[in-house]
């Protein structure tokens, strides 16, 4: 019977040795000693820490200002020549539109035009530096431009004058190419400006007092508004141009040269972008003016008359991305003008013309645009021309952006 009873307290206490109660430690002495057998309590491994979080991604920098799409950064002279308004501004656009130098800040230059261009900030506001030529080519022409964000002013002149006296003898003598230009403009929309440019040797002497003054120049005078509705641009003008060459004599006999006029013209400018999405764009573009001309009495043999004339000037201009920093663009225009009159001073007469250019211009252009430089040329020829060694590329210019 002992040893029965033996047996059963023996079989109790090997059992509750293998599964022994879970009473939790009531101290951090009783846990440690507790934790330090192994035969008591089985081996715990505590889960590894979670991993940390990846660092985000770095953003690479866009050859594209934030805000804008791949379009509307300035361009050089190579983009946009038939002056669509729904394009983006090219550097020649800062000069019309001052107000637009406002928080640029770049360095231009064209090898093939022969012309640089600079915008920085001074003085709370935006200062434009050009190195550009007359309109006849024939001289340099310095630029100079400021813009706040609240107006901006411009000053192209390009001076060429020679001065030469005796004891009774003195004469002015103005060379081509001379040009002086005013511009002005606010960022609503509205401008102005105006320039006055010597087109061919232009004199004034006086000879013991008869004053004798030869004048062949072009002046004029603009005042309009530009703004957008949605994809629609548009600009509304009022222009007044006169030119010609005139020599009045001593005695006050103006003589006038066959072909000088004066005009004055209304225009409305269109431009619709009709297709956009991220990677290429199209937009239509309608050039319109309506005015009167009023040719100058030039003698026995060319009387005055006045004309009437519309011109439409349609043009399309499309730009796609070709890769990551490849830009591609590309444009066509001509016009077709009605002109009613027939400049011969006779009642009894009158002349329609309606009539297109004699044929349509086109032009394709690559940008290749990184953050803080781009590079931008237009083809102005027949590509198969590099066969032979010719140059096919034409407005080469450079940017660099900060």
């Amino acid at each position: 019977m002992n040893k029965i009873f033996v047996s059963c307290l023996l079989a109790v206490g090997i059992g509750f040795a293998q599964n022994p109660w879970d009473i939790p430690a009531t101290s951090a002495e009783e846990t440690g000693s507790h934790a330090a057998s192994s035969e008591e309590v089985p081996s715990y491994e505590p889960p590894p820490p979670p991993r940390p979080p990846k660092p985000a991604p770095v953003q690479k920098a866009s050859a594209v200002p934030e805000g804008k799409t791949a379009f509307d950064v300035l361009r050089g002279h190579a983009y946009n020549p038939y002056a669509n308004v729904g394009a983006a501004s090219n550097v020649g656009d800062l000069i019309t539109f001052p107000s637009d130098i406002d928080g640029n800040k770049f360095f231009y230059v064209s090898p093939t035009e022969y012309l640089g261009y600079t915008a920085f900030g001074l003085a709370g506001g935006s200062v434009l530096l050009g190195l550009d030529n007359s309109k006849g080519g024939n001289l340099s022409a310095l630029i100079l431009g400021y813009a706040t964000p609240v107006f901006g002013v411009a000053l192209d002149y390009s001076i060429s004058k020679e001065w030469e006296s005796a004891k009774k003898y003195s004469q002015r003598t103005t060379n081509p190419g001379d040009n002086i230009g005013i511009y002005f403009s606010m960022p609503f929309g509205l401008y102005a400006n105006a320039s006055w440019f010597t087109y061919q040797t232009s004199s004034s002497t006086d000879n013991d007092g008869d004053v004798t003054k030869v004048d062949y120049s072009d002046i004029e005078i603009n005042a309009g508004f530009r703004g957008n509705l949605s994809t629609l641009s548009y600009d509304a003008h009022l222009n007044l141009f006169r030119t010609g060459g005139s020599i009045t004599a001593p005695n006050g006999d103006k003589f006038v040269q066959p072909g000088t006029y004066s005009a004055v013209t209304l225009g409305f400018d269109l431009g619709y972008t009709a297709l956009q999405n991220d990677e290429a764009r199209v937009i239509v573009g309608l050039n319109d003016r309506l005015g009167m001309v009023f040719y100058d009495k030039a003698g026995d043999t060319y009387k005055g008359d006045n004309d009437m004339l519309i011109i439409l000037q349609p043009n399309i201009l499309g730009e796609v991305v070709l890769f990551e920093n490849w830009l591609a663009f590309a444009g066509a225009s001509h016009s077709l003008q009605f002109w009613f009159g027939d400049q011969d001073a006779d009642s009894q007469t009158h002349r329609t013309q309606i009539y297109h250019d004699n044929g349509t211009d086109a032009f394709v252009g690559m940008r290749y645009q990184k953050t803080k430089w781009a590079l931008e040329a237009q083809v102005s020829a027949n590509p198969f021309a590099a066969f032979a060694g010719n140059n096919i590329l034409a407005n080469i210019g450079g940017f660099i952006h900060f």
